[in-house]
């Protein structure tokens, strides 16, 4: 059986952005019949507005990385990749664009301001992991094999931890080191906010 068979219906035939949206519109339906959390509005407005801005860094920072690099960004054609992606915001996560979306649902289920709707987190990250990643993760490892291990032993599908905000900086601190024979001013610090790890899923 090839691993073609053996691929799911339901894999690479949903776009993430229409996931999404769907589960937060479910998010949504289910608010009403959920416990409200007692948030003063400050706090509410606050927290997902920096919700909100993280979700766009994210998503934008992928997005430019993709087009920089000139390949597809079409996440339904993984198997059409003319380059592995591993710069950038890609150095702190395999998959920013999902991260992205996870804040953007995350700031609306804090707008909500309800019990339910958080449920609808982890299931918007077991869909996009079954569904979208792991055939993405396929298509990568058989177009980049070695290459592509190597990245993910580095590199968490989500999330960041410990050690890749260590390793941020010490890239960041390469980064601003002047180069030999010239003085320190004459080269403006770069600020890298991409880092890498090395812990596994």
């Amino acid at each position: 059986m090839t691993a073609q068979s053996r691929q799911h219906p339901l894999e690479n035939r949903i776009p993430p952005p229409l996931v999404g949206l769907l589960v937060g519109a479910g998010m949504a339906a289910v608010a009403g019949f959920a416990p409200a959390l007692p948030l003063p509005d400050f706090l509410r407005h606050g927290l997902s507005g920096l919700c909100v801005a993280a979700g766009i860094g994210f998503d934008l920072a992928g997005l430019l990385a993709f087009r920089k690099a000139r390949t597809t960004v079409n996440p339904l054609r993984p198997g059409k990749a003319s380059t592995m992606v591993t710069g950038g915001v890609y150095r702190l996560t395999r998959n920013p664009m999902y991260v992205g979306m996870l804040w953007l649902l995350t700031a609306w289920a804090v707008h909500l301001s309800a019990l339910w709707p958080f449920v609808g987190l982890p299931l918007f990250v077991l869909y996009i992991g079954r569904f979208q990643i792991a055939p993405e993760e396929r298509a990568l490892r058989s177009l980049f094999g070695k290459a592509y291990d190597d990245y993910a032993a580095r590199v968490r599908r989500l999330g960041v931890g410990r050690r890749a905000v260590r390793r941020c900086r010490r890239h960041a601190a390469l980064r601003r080191t002047p180069r030999p024979g010239r003085p320190s001013s004459a080269r403006p610090a770069r600020r890298v906010w991409a880092c890498e790890r090395s812990s596994r899923d």
